[in-house]
């Protein structure tokens, strides 16, 4: 759900014609990104979040992208743990990857840990919370995954924070 500032906003900060799409299929979270989103060049999408393909095409065909041009920055944040490995989301991101433009920045946040009881045990708790839209805590070695085959910036991959 978007809160203050939102992304939208600090991107503008750095560029004043920067565009944003943002994904969700919850209607709850749809609904209030509308009222709250209502700007220009700023796109919010009712999409699964692993289909790619219309995202980038429905974003294209909403003038909010160019894929043959400038390079993007793709955030994903707290929101791959909610898609289970039987869905492999590491596919999804890579094929995203290769869809981008060239220079394009993939950013992501996910939680990870190494406690097999904590993997174990929270994300059953998470699920019974949240009516089964969670899926897992990932290892760090399950999180670099998504990074296969990129060029970090900033630091070694698989810097958290704790």
């Amino acid at each position: 759900m978007p809160t203050r500032d939102n992304v939208h906003q600090i991107a503008r900060r750095g560029s004043t014609d920067a565009c944003l799409v943002y994904i969700d299929n919850d209607p709850v979270v749809l609904a209030h990104a509308r009222m709250m989103l209502d700007e220009d060049r700023t796109l919010i999408l009712n999409a699964d979040l692993l289909d790619f393909t219309t995202i980038l095409a429905r974003s294209e065909q909403a003038g909010m992208l160019d894929s043959s041009s400038a390079p993007v920055a793709v955030l994903s944040t707290s929101v791959l743990h909610c898609i289970p490995d039987t869905r492999n989301p590491w596919r999804h991101v890579a094929e995203l990857i290769n869809q981008l433009p060239s220079g394009s920045i993939l950013v992501l946040s996910h939680l990870a840990d190494e406690d097999r009881v904590l993997n174990e045990e929270a994300p059953d708790l998470m699920r019974e919370l949240t009516g089964q839209q969670w899926a897992k805590i990932r290892s760090f070695a399950e999180v670099a995954r998504f990074f296969d085959g990129l060029e970090p910036i900033g630091g070694p991959i698989g810097d958290v924070a704790r």
